[in-house]
């Protein structure tokens, strides 16, 4: 079967099937995200990091068993995509982004897709994960509380524009009172 034919209706079956089994290929670095993502310690990097992640997460869940794929160009929504960007600042709300796709495609997986069962088990390994990195929190780095303890070096101004910046797009961080 040559990819031009994934067009063709007759062979839309076979198709889906391939579709769901690369996606279900794909769903086996779901543990070694979140592990990734438990390790990174420095929040703008874990900002960074969790933010392309959850995007791949949700284009996976759009993915699953989408028949557009085959004809369009299919891709999560710009609101949903924002709504990633705004809630991924912690560990935590990461996590339940990541979650609440996961179950998207769990409630897409099909009982006569050859790739179910494989699919079903990448999902729960991907929710065991989840469960255990859940309360992970975020600590400073090695590193910004070396360069914010020496004045002279910049760090304190180059982390306060970076969490500046940052407090700016994150909705789940605490707000500073004025002085």
């Amino acid at each position: 079967m040559s990819l031009p034919s994934f067009k063709d209706p007759p062979t839309r079956p076979r198709a889906m099937y391939s579709l769901h089994a690369m996606i279900a290929a794909a769903m086996v670095h779901i543990p070694a995200c979140i592990e990734y993502l438990a390790s990174l310690k420095e929040p703008s990097v874990f900002l960074f990091c969790a933010i392309p992640q959850v995007m791949a997460i949700a284009t996976m869940a759009k993915l699953y068993n989408n028949e557009k794929v085959f004809c369009d160009k299919v891709k999560i929504r710009k609101g949903l995509a924002c709504k990633i960007i705004l809630h991924c600042g912690t560990m935590e709300t990461a996590l339940s982004q990541f979650l609440v796709h996961l179950d998207e495609l769990d409630s897409a997986l099909l009982e006569e897709d050859p790739s179910y069962d494989v699919s079903k088990q990448r999902l729960a390994a991907g929710r065991a994960c989840i469960a255990q990195y859940r309360d992970v929190k975020l600590t400073q780095s090695y590193a910004r509380n070396f360069l914010t303890h020496y004045p002279a070096l910049g760090g304190r101004l180059l982390y306060a524009i970076v969490d500046n910046v940052t407090g700016y797009f994150r909705t789940d961080a605490p707000v500073a009172p004025a002085h």
